[in-house]
């Protein structure tokens, strides 16, 4: 799941990266996916192998994909716009 923050309207040069990726683990308790902040992380979805993440970063416009890590507590990697 994503979240977003206060600043998502004011534009792609405004505000500050602090929104985040995270998901649901096993354990029923949330994990940070990815290691750094964004805009406001927008319509996630995955292909039918759920190995890749797709997000849209609404206010700078762009779509980001990642390896989907499998194991709990994996990091996303291999950033690509």
């Amino acid at each position: 799941f994503g979240m977003y923050n206060n600043y998502h309207r004011a534009g792609s040069s405004e505000g500050e990266n602090n929104a985040g990726l995270f998901r649901l683990g096993a354990n029923l308790q949330y994990e940070k996916i990815l290691d750094y902040g964004f805009r406001v992380s927008n319509c996630i979805c995955f292909p039918a192998d759920g190995k890749t993440i797709y997000f849209c970063d609404t206010p700078t416009r762009k779509v980001y994909a990642f390896d989907y890590p499998t194991n709990e507590g994996g990091q996303l990697s291999n950033r690509r716009l």
